[in-house]
């Protein structure tokens, strides 16, 4: 699948992506709700998907870009895949944020 039909939201294959809309404030990983109000790279676009989070100044969504990442593309393709609206250096300071905040133990 490649990026128009990501943004499209037109992937068969992903048709059933409800997590994110039926819980805007957070994102359901492995159990855990990762909350991104604090991830610096991140916004709502309330346009967008009823409110979904999408990369600071672009209208990419954070679902499509982790969609993309899972299926086995790096980085750098990823970044090309969205003509470069999304650099690698703010895909990477996603992934790290989820990363504390599934390590971090819940209150």
């Amino acid at each position: 699948m490649g990026p128009r039909e990501i943004l499209r939201g037109r992937s068969a294959e992903h048709d059933d992506v409800g997590e994110d809309e039926r819980n805007l404030d957070k994102y359901k990983q492995g159990g855990k709700r990762i909350d991104f109000t604090n991830c610096g790279v991140l916004e709502r676009d309330p346009v967008l998907d009823s409110g979904a989070w999408v990369f600071s100044g672009t209208s990419i969504m954070l679902k499509q870009v982790l969609w993309y990442i899972a299926e086995n593309h790096n980085l750098d393709e990823t970044v090309k895949e969205f003509y470069g609206e999304v650099d690698r250096e703010a895909i990477a300071e996603v992934l790290r944020y989820m990363g504390e905040q599934l390590s971090t133990k819940e209150p």
